[in-house]
């Protein structure tokens, strides 16, 4: 006989487990065939009354040398708590360019994740609000020049379950280049005049 070990939920790791006979006649068999124990596993999807199995192909495949295959299922796998890994913004890094926030979300079928934008200073704790600025892609612009970006992403599930909010930030944002140039042509100049 074969059970799941671990619970069905998003991330977590189920085990089979081989549950020895008791008798001694089924434990003489079991030892000659204990070594030929492989495992094949599926995922399900229900669709009216009835279930369809996939066959997950990464995983070893071969059956119980018995008359039929042994088997233990679980219950649906539930959604994991919703959470967001590898959050990172992406940028060049001047007040003139796109910046956009990229994670990896895990806990079911993400709902609407919440992302507000901030600036804080080089050193500071302090975070000031960007009023309007909650979606993923945010436009630099003159008011950053000398701030770090920061991004908080509250990764949501479909049914509204919250996750941990977690932030990202960028270096200090600088004046573009193009801009830059034009500043020291207008202030070299200036002094010209």
């Amino acid at each position: 006989m074969v059970s799941l070990a671990g619970k069905a939920i998003e991330g977590d790791v189920l085990i089979a487990v081989e549950v020895i006979p008791n008798n001694e006649t089924q434990q003489s068999v079991w030892s000659k065939y204990k070594k030929e124990v492989r495992y094949q596993w599926f995922c399900s999807s229900v669709t009216g009354d009835s279930n369809s199995f996939e066959h997950l192909p990464a995983q070893r495949s071969c059956s119980y040398k018995s008359s039929e295959p042994a088997y233990a299922q679980t219950g649906p796998v539930l959604p994991g708590i919703p959470r967001i890994d590898k959050l990172e913004i992406e940028g060049r890094g001047f007040h003139t360019n796109l910046y956009a926030v990229r994670g990896i979300y895990s806990g079911g079928k993400e709902g609407k994740s919440r992302i507000q934008w901030l600036r804080s200073m080089v050193g500071s704790p302090d975070l000031i609000s960007i009023p309007g600025e909650v979606g993923r892609m945010y436009e630099a612009n003159v008011d950053d020049v000398g701030y770090r970006l920061v991004a908080i992403y509250t990764p949501v599930r479909e049914d509204g379950v919250e996750g941990q909010p977690v932030s990202a930030s960028t270096e200090a944002t600088a004046v573009g280049n193009h801009e830059f140039h034009l500043l020291l042509i207008l202030s070299f100049s200036h002094y010209l005049f």
